[in-house]
């Protein structure tokens, strides 16, 4: 998968976040737990938060991991 696009302007700043993906494949986003994949389990990983979609990808490389909906 592609890198995640990086972040140039800060008036157009989505939010976004770091956070250890669970046993279960689950991360926690305030108060939601989010299904990320089983796969990450234990791995670490940042957040990308756009209207539309959830982007989770690895912090080191910038590597997208997963996408899904923002519902």
């Amino acid at each position: 998968m592609p890198a995640a696009p990086p972040l140039r302007h800060r008036h157009n700043r989505r939010d976004r976040g770091r956070s250890h993906v669970s046993a279960a494949g689950t991360v926690s986003l305030g108060q939601h737990i989010v299904l990320a994949a089983e796969i990450l389990a234990g791995r670490r990983v940042g957040i990308r938060i756009e209207p539309t979609t959830l982007m989770m990808f690895d912090l080191d490389t910038r590597e997208l991991l997963r996408n899904r909906p923002n519902r």
